[in-house]
């Protein structure tokens, strides 16, 4: 392809033309021959510009303008301007500027639509107002309830989850009641069902509250999923979780007032530990939090047992609970799995929500150790089963735990 340019402006009034438009006239490298520039193209085509016919460069074309920052041609390769003679400033024709304004710059690159960071999960999960403190009307119901003199005794009810913790409570022959779940008829995303669920805690008056909310709209895998998803759809599921884990946060909270024990699990990158409400709670005096990955505690994959790294945050009051969990972490001697995929026809991330028997059975005898320092039980039992009553320990003068079971007849 050849371009005969020059024939129509003088070479320095181009060189201002391509500069204004932001296209550098010679890409590659120049050589001028003769009267003739060449500017070899990167796809090999030949751009030629031409010279006027005369025997010395046009005195319109500077050298800085024909090679910009290229590398200048050797003296021998064209004949010079004669010293006489003066270069003349050059004017730029009115043509030239019509023609200019005729070159199109060509068009930026289109970024990507910029994502509002106040929609942003990140944003979200730590902004949204939800329910930060037991509404009022919940504290009245429950200080207005006719509590029994001796409540039965529950050493833990645990919430958001059907029974797992507790399973290994019974193994150890302490009696646990209640666990409250979706799977077990409790949707506590509802406000009668959470008030219902108050007054029934109230009543037990359990010893040891375990907390699980679901974490899935807050958890690290969320980020990746967060703008593939319908806005809609994600934000009732995000305000859905934050409903819950407000739950949680009123009934630790409460536990914690009446000197009662309580732990909140949820994983270490999940955006509820940002949440104001529970920071306010980590903050208060003797609760704390302990981090720890669950494959010290068996978490290992469906079928292929795997290890599941899963790091995790306990938040209590609880030593018991802190001494046995905190700085759990794994020492590098296997091989993990990530919770993305699918394995046994089962979500990973799914899989890995249930406990590993030896967490929960950990999280239990790190429970009764408490309570062996608060509590002597006397559990009778009968032909209606089994009466049970609560003593403090400094009304007798052992220690530990002391079950004694009498057979009525």
């Amino acid at each position: 392809m050849h371009l005969y340019l020059s024939e129509v402006f003088p070479l320095s009034e181009l060189v201002a033309i391509w500069a204004q438009v932001g296209v550098a006239p010679f890409p590659l490298q120049t050589q001028v021959v003769g009267y003739c520039t060449f500017a070899h193209m990167a796809d090999d085509d030949l751009v030629v510009l031409p010279s006027d016919v005369d025997e010395e460069l046009p005195p319109d074309v500077m050298d800085g303008d024909v090679f910009g920052a290229g590398p200048m041609p050797s003296s021998s390769s064209r004949p010079k301007p004669a010293a006489a003679m003066k270069r003349p400033v050059m004017k730029r024709p009115s043509a030239i500027k019509s023609i200019a304004g005729t070159i199109k710059k060509k068009p930026a690159a289109k970024s990507p639509p910029e994502r509002d960071c106040h929609g942003s999960l990140n944003y979200l999960a730590v902004n949204l107002k939800g329910a930060p403190s037991m509404p009022t009307h919940m504290k009245e119901m429950i200080d207005s309830l006719d509590k029994p003199i001796q409540p039965p005794l529950d050493v833990l009810a645990e919430i958001f989850s059907p029974p797992r913790v507790m399973k290994s409570i019974h193994a150890l022959g302490y009696p646990a009641t209640r666990a409250m779940d979706l799977k077990t008829g409790w949707d506590l995303t509802k406000p009668d069902i959470q008030e219902a669920a108050m007054k029934d805690l109230a009543l037990k008056s359990p010893k040891v509250l375990g907390l699980s909310p679901p974490c899935t709209y807050m958890s690290q895998l969320m980020h990746s999923n967060w703008w593939r998803m319908d806005k809609s759809e994600r934000e009732k599921g995000l305000n859905e979780s934050i409903k819950m884990l407000d739950f949680a946060v009123w009934l630790a909270t409460w536990q914690h007032q009446q000197s009662k024990g309580f732990y909140l699990e949820h994983p270490q990158g999940a955006k509820s530990w940002s949440r104001p409400n529970v920071k306010e709670l980590m903050a208060k005096p003797g609760v704390f939090t302990c981090t720890f990955d669950e494959c010290q505690f068996g978490l290992v994959s469906k079928e292929e047992h795997t290890p599941i790294q899963k790091p995790t945050i306990l938040m209590t009051n609880i030593p018991d609970i802190h001494a046995a969990f905190h700085g759990k972490r794994c020492h590098g001697g296997h091989q993990h799995v990530s919770c993305q995929g699918v394995e046994g026809g089962v979500k990973r991330s799914v899989w890995a929500q249930m406990y590993p028997k030896m967490m929960c059975d950990t999280l239990a005898s790190s429970i009764i150790s408490h309570l062996k320092d608060s509590f002597c039980y006397l559990i009778c039992k009968g032909a209606r089963g089994f009466a049970m009553r609560t003593t403090r320990l400094r009304d007798i003068s052992q220690s530990g735990v002391i079950v004694v079971v009498i057979e009525l007849s």
